[in-house]
């Protein structure tokens, strides 16, 4: 059953206006609640979805931000669930902030095909965790603060800036292309700290990963950023175009930087 939120079942079915306009969302066990009209939403209370299928929360209109005040969206566990925490396709400007999602197959998934249909998003102190395929995941938009572990990918995002995310304990750290990255970290990842295409890390780190701390595919540029015991290379360049400037890497197994000079630039880095 789909809780559509609407003016109409806002007042039949428990959804209030709080005083500053913003619609709340309370408990509820019929899921996905839609939400098909721009606007403020802010949520009250945990919510935790039984069924292994169901999405908690679609998000249908553009211009929608939602408060998830703190709490806990939690979906039956990764290892079985087939649903999202929070989805969203083709919509623009979709706000999230300030709450945890655990237990879906993607804790968040805001997908957009190209920036004419969607994209402008903002994420922000999110958690995400016990994710089979990406704690966190979205297209088309910026992200800070935001904490992913214990997932088969904690952080994914495509044409995106990110700035402090931190993500442990995943199969792989942060997934990045065509990304602006600063100021991350990845750490105890039993895959790579960091996989990136066309992407610019600056200031990030990357540290006891059992695979390469980076991955740097093609076009990445990597920036200040510091590589340490790793099991895998520190940072493993992997394409053309890599360049890795102002770098440290230390007691990585594999190597502190692989591949350097190979229709790349290493310049000015401490990699001994």
């Amino acid at each position: 059953m789909r809780t559509i939120i609407t003016l109409v079942i806002v007042l039949v079915c428990g959804f209030a206006f709080a005083g500053d306009g913003q619609v709340e969302i309370g408990p509820t066990s019929s899921f996905p609640i839609v939400i098909n009209q721009s606007g403020s939403y802010h949520l009250t209370a945990d919510l935790t979805v039984s069924s292994v299928s169901a999405n908690a929360i679609e998000i249908t209109a553009d211009n929608v931000t939602l408060d998830l005040g703190g709490h806990v969206i939690r979906g039956p566990g990764g290892a079985t669930s087939t649903g999202i925490g929070i989805y969203a396709n083709n919509v623009h400007n979709v706000s999230l902030h300030d709450g945890t999602l655990t237990g879906f197959k993607y804790g968040t998934y805001l997908s957009s095909s190209s920036a004419s249909t969607g994209g402008g998003h903002r994420l922000r102190d999110l958690t995400g965790s016990d994710c089979d395929y990406t704690a966190i995941w979205f297209e088309r938009g910026t992200a800070r603060d935001c904490v992913t572990h214990s997932s088969s990918v904690g952080f994914t995002c495509y044409h995106c800036a990110v700035q402090n995310v931190h993500s442990f304990g995943n199969s792989i750290g942060l997934e990045l292309i065509d990304a602006s990255v600063v100021t991350c970290t990845a750490s105890e990842n039993t895959g790579y700290g960091f996989s990136t295409g066309n992407a610019v890390l600056t200031g990030c780190v990357a540290t006891n990963n059992e695979n390469h701390g980076i991955q740097a595919n093609s076009g990445t540029a990597v920036i200040g950023c510091s590589v340490v015991s790793n099991g895998g290379a520190g940072i493993d360049i992997n394409g053309a175009g890599v360049n890795v400037v102002n770098s440290t890497g230390v007691a990585n197994t594999g190597g502190n930087v692989t591949n350097c000079g190979v229709a790349s630039g290493c310049h000015h880095n401490y990699l001994p």
